[in-house]
């Protein structure tokens, strides 16, 4: 490996550091790239086999993972390929470290779907603007969002459990400083817990649509639904109801004080105009 060093090699320009994950079972290969990303001031967590990757991928959620090709029991490639086929890790960019620079390894790392690949030797600063690269290639995802962010609501799904809450929140805190507002989605069901709630604190609730349906003729629900408008209202919050689809569950939602609305009642989604 070359010991190039280029001195326009700058911190990220990130508000949070970036986390990248280090795979090699070689241990000199491991220290030497953790040194390298550490003097770039990226932070930098480490794994020694293909198994611990893929726990610690799922567990942190790295910013992005450089990965050495050549590991027992587990290679490189099937690790990307298993990280990218899970929900959890699939977005997190992929770099494939190597000793080759085959046509077959390129197509290998094509089937993989890892998102760029390094052979060795190379220079610092060929490995921190490849990590980089990839880094600003998920901000730019945001730019044309940031230029509208003023009529952008952001929502928190109910599709899996937050599993690490206090780093989802700095995630949120994170795009809520950026000026986007957040909704928390199907609150009342499913994962949208109390707890949620409590530790995000969105700008919207959106109540979940089995509880509006028939809120009218159903004093249960009517009473969690009024719980939730005063959890609202305690984290300065604005409710919305989903799922609106009779006159009696519109007029049950104005009487109880919910102030926004949507369903099939109020009106049909349509594109918009060209």
């Amino acid at each position: 490996m070359s010991s190039e060093f280029s001195p326009r090699i700058e911190a990220p320009p990130l508000s949070r550091i970036p986390r990248i994950l280090v795979v090699d079972d070689e241990d000199d290969v491991l220290l030497l790239v953790q040194t390298i990303l550490s003097s770039a001031r990226y932070t930098v967590l480490t794994a020694r086999s293909g198994a611990e990757a893929i726990e610690i991928a799922a567990r942190e959620r790295p910013d992005a993972i450089l990965l050495d090709v050549m590991m027992p029991e587990i290679s490189g490639w099937e690790v990307c390929s298993r990280l990218k086929n899970s929900p959890e890790t699939q977005s997190i960019p992929i770099v494939m470290l190597s000793v080759k620079s085959e046509i077959r390894d390129l197509i290998t790392s094509m089937q993989a779907d890892d998102d760029d690949h390094v052979t060795q030797p190379f220079s610092r600063q060929k490995l921190v603007s490849t990590i980089q690269r990839l880094l600003d290639r998920g901000s730019a995802i945001l730019e044309p969002l940031l230029r509208r962010k003023d009529r952008i609501v952001l929502e928190v799904t109910d599709r899996t459990a937050i599993r690490d809450i206090p780093r989802f929140r700095s995630c949120i805190d994170e795009l809520r400083a950026t000026g986007f507002r957040i909704a928390i989605d199907d609150a009342g069901s499913g994962f949208a817990s109390l707890q949620a709630i409590a530790e995000l604190r969105p700008g919207y609730l959106k109540v979940a649509n089995i509880l509006v349906t028939g809120l009218s003729s159903d004093p249960i629900k009517r009473d969690i639904v009024e719980m939730l408008l005063h959890v609202a209202r305690r984290i300065d919050a604005t409710c919305v109801a989903e799922g609106i689809e009779t006159e009696q569950d519109l007029q049950e939602c104005r009487r109880i004080g919910i102030p926004l609305g949507q369903g099939y009642f109020l009106g049909m989604p349509r594109e918009p105009a060209a």
